[in-house]
């Protein structure tokens, strides 16, 4: 049976607090959708979405009936959906002319949905979520205002995030999109609940603790985080534990299933990450060959003067394993790597020159590309790697976790192997086991005559340097390069067939041949891929008038660095040679590209002072090269430490941490205050009360004139409790704009109150009392109840402002 005491229920549920949790749940859902990045202009949605959420707010709290809510909402969205698409053309455009562009190219995208041809245009993509997120947020708002439905607020934003999320799961980072939608939309939840509660506790006249509101939020946020803790954990115990994993497989199977027969609605839309152009995989058969494009692949900024003899390579991956015309990586171990972390040590590094590069891909990458042998890389990754007796490390290939898209950048730095003729020669062959374990495979197809050549090749000569070099100068000399081959004879052996009979092929072939020839001689080998260092591109030289012998000469404020443009027919092999004391080292037999030149290290002559890398050079180059000390100086190893260093403590980090470590002290003291049976609560009352005293009083001694309203707020948090809850009647008449005077009394002002907002007459006569009680007589007055009533008086006083603000949607008769 209905208690007659209980009035029916308020069809308006305004309430600040939930506004803005429900704006920001429905900014997290579009950010969700932002993130994906499938298309351009993705964050003119959020704009959309703002809009909608004040409209529904306002149609919510409106008379207007629900189907004319929905005329105001049609008539609104298309004037904001076309504005904002409009947007999108860019600037100086009239929008008549902007109107049709787009109406043209929406009949386009019709005929092209009619005919089933490929979409290229995101025109209709962007409209189509537009609308999507226009709806919803008209929807939802309107629904928490009018009604209140908790269900209708929250499931159509947590919905749509969870849709996009199930297209877009490549990168783990945007699955925290999801946990702050369900972190907030379990606040919410709290709140609708508590505002329900809150009601019905009003009409049945029973009394609530002041501070109950803020106890529920808080206890809220706790169980909001121990729920999103939890749902975060159940995939990973449904990989652990196998009941739970085919009840996870079962719960999850109907929805997989609808999202791989809707995948086709995404197909014209690129990728979040787009297309992702890794050349090298785990395995390199030789093939036959492809024509490769002009297609800018990355840039690469390098210093300006490498060490002689160096040539620049960019490294994707090292294969040691040959079988079957197929080269296949030696490596299964992985590591991950952190910039933070400790560098890598490369065999030979300390004969070796350490420099610094920075890698901007033109398409989406996850292998990156490196100069050999590298040491550090700006990104966390993965590493095929294997950690050597000797310390040192054997690396495969480098991946990132996660994807670089084009627009971003990576920073490396090597160990470049400028070593002279005379040390590699001095090497001798005392090899690490490692290597001869790992590096002197020979595949068992390789014929009788190609070993045969090997040992012609090796004749006269009695270090592997030279022979290397023999064996480099026949493959360039006797092998003419081509971009494709024709289809080798049934059954021949691939190797054989290039040296001894078709005598043509591509860097594939010439790298595979001298390891091969190398190995069988007993000298380690292995292939390296990646891409050539490119075209150089040359800034402008600003020529002086006069040099210091009075001749014109360069500036010499020359930049530091070069860009080298890396295209798709960059595309290169080549082979490593390892050498003790001073690791791997670069070779180039194809005759395709320049030959590499090294200095000898012997007396200088006047002849060879200096043999340059004659892919790039200029005349301006050798006469500054010859300047530079190519040793590097332990201030600049100082300086590259201190360097990554600092670039890990970035500000925004730093602020991360703090919050962090502030955010583990608090639910640390939530969980011990509550375990103990204390509450919060006046820890918290008496942080809020002190805060703009201590900030006034800060402010002062720095000789800085607070703000008016820090003085107010200073000033009120410095009244005794009932003096502070008697202030709001003060607040609320300047808040309607009634003007009062300093001699009234207490009386006076709350009369002059309750004839603007006849509604406030109760409470205001309440506060009047206790503070009458409290000031003027010997009685105690309750505080509780002043402040409840002080409530409810500020309440009331802001919803006749809001009222004020909606008026021009009321009927005129109705108008305050």
């Amino acid at each position: 049976m209905t208690d007659p005491k209980i009035k029916k229920r308020p069809t308006r549920w305004w309430d600040w607090l939930a506004a803005l949790m429900f704006l920001v749940i429905l900014q997290i859902a579009v950010a969700r959708l932002a993130a994906t990045r499938w298309t351009e202009h993705l964050s003119l949605i959020h704009v959309v979405a703002f809009f909608g959420t004040i409209l529904g707010l306002a149609l919510g709290y409106s008379i207007f009936s629900r189907w004319l809510s929905w005329i105001f909402a049609i008539t609104y969205g298309a004037y904001i959906i076309a504005w904002q698409l409009g947007l999108t053309l860019g600037r100086g455009i009239a929008w008549s002319e902007r109107l049709l562009s787009m109406r043209g190219r929406l009949e386009l995208v019709v005929e092209e949905l009619a005919t089933r041809e490929p979409i290229t245009d995101n025109l209709l993509f962007l409209f189509l979520m537009a609308c999507i997120f226009w709806i919803i947020s008209v929807y939802t708002s309107y629904n928490l205002v009018r009604y209140g439905h908790i269900w209708r607020v929250i499931l159509p934003g947590g919905i749509a995030a969870f849709v996009i999320h199930t297209f877009d799961p490549l990168l783990v980072s945007r699955t925290w999109y999801l946990a702050f939608y369900l972190f907030f939309a379990l606040l919410l939840l709290a709140r609708l609940v508590f505002l329900n509660n809150q009601t019905g506790w009003k009409l049945r006249n029973t009394h609530t603790p002041p501070d109950i509101g803020f106890d529920l939020a808080r206890f809220a946020a706790l169980a909001a985080m121990v729920l999103v803790l939890f749902s975060w954990n159940v995939p990973v115990l449904a990989d652990t534990l196998k009941p739970v994993a085919e009840v996870w497989r079962a719960a999850s199977h109907p929805w997989m299933n609808l999202r791989d027969r809707m995948s086709f609605a995404f197909s014209s839309l690129r990728a979040s990450v787009g297309l992702v152009s890794d050349f090298y995989g785990d395995s390199l058969p030789l093939g036959l060959g492809t024509p490769l494009g002009e297609s800018v692949l990355m840039e690469v900024e390098a210093p300006r003067f490498p060490p002689q003899g160096v040539r620049y390579y960019w490294r994707a991956r090292v294969y040691s394993v040959y079988t079957e015309n197929e080269w296949a990586t030696g490596i299964e171990d992985t590591r991950d790597f952190f910039p933070s972390g400790r560098d890598l040590t490369q065999p030979g590094v300390d004969s070796r020159t350490e420099a610094s590069f920075i890698f901007f891909p033109h398409d989406s990458i996850s292998i990156l590309y490196v100069p050999p042998q590298p040491l550090w890389v700006s990104r966390p990754s993965e590493l095929t790697i294997i950690t050597n007796p000797d310390g040192t490390v054997d690396l495969e290939s480098i991946q990132a976790q996660d994807y670089i898209r084009p627009g971003e950048r990576y920073e490396v730095r090597s160990s470049l192997s400028s070593v002279t003729v005379k040390d590699l020669r001095a090497a001798g062959i005392e090899y690490p086991q490692w290597v001869l374990d790992r590096y002197l495979q020979v595949s068992d197809e390789i014929s009788p005559r190609t070993r045969e050549l090997a040992q012609q090749l090796a004749q006269g000569h009695d270090n592997p340097y030279d022979i290397t070099v023999a064996v480099t100068d026949y493959l360039r000399q006797t092998i003419t390069y081509q971009q494709t081959i024709d289809v080798p004879p049934a059954g021949a052996d691939r190797l054989d067939w290039f040296l001894f009979e078709y005598k043509q092929g591509f860097c594939y072939y010439y790298a595979t041949a001298e390891v091969m020839l190398l190995r069988s001689l007993g000298i380690p080998a292995r292939i390296a891929v990646g891409f050539a260092q490119g075209q150089r591109e040359e800034p402008p030289v600003v020529i002086q008038d006069t040099g210091p012998d009075g001749q014109p000469g360069p500036d010499p404020q020359v930049e530091d660095t070069v860009t080298y443009i890396v295209r798709q027919k960059d595309a290169h092999a080549w082979p490593e040679v390892y050498f003790p004391e001073i690791g791997w080292v670069e070779f180039e037999p194809t005759s395709g590209q320049d030959p590499l030149f090294r200095p000898s290290g012997e007396e200088l002559t006047g002849e060879d002072t200096f043999q340059p890398d004659p892919v790039g050079d200029t005349n301006l180059d050798e006469l500054l090269a010859g300047q530079q000390d190519n040793q590097p100086s332990d201030e600049n190893s100082l300086d590259a430490e201190n360097s990554s260093v600092l670039e890990f403590f970035t500000v925004g980090r730093i602020v991360q941490l703090g919050i962090l470590i502030l955010a583990i002290v608090l639910l640390i003291l939530v969980v011990w205050q509550t375990r103990k049976g204390k509450s919060l609560t006046p820890y918290v009352t008496s942080f809020i009360e002190q805060m703009p005293i201590r900030l006034e009083h800060g402010l002062r001694r720095l000789g800085i004139q607070p703000p008016r309203f820090l003085r107010d707020w200073a000033f009120a948090a410095g009244l005794p409790p009932l003096s502070r809850a008697y202030l709001e009647v003060n607040r609320s008449l300047k808040r309607l704009g009634m003007e009062t005077r300093i001699q009234d009394t207490p009386a006076e002002r709350v009369s002059t109150l309750v004839e603007a907002l006849p509604p406030a007459s109760d409470p205001a006569h309440s506060l009047l009392h206790e503070y009458q009680t409290g000031t003027y007589s010997p009685h105690q007055a309750n505080t509780e109840i002043a402040q409840s009533a002080s409530g409810m008086v500020r309440k009331l006083s802001n919803i006749a402002i809001i009222k004020r603000i909606f008026s021009r949607f009321q009927e005129p008769e109705n108008r305050s």
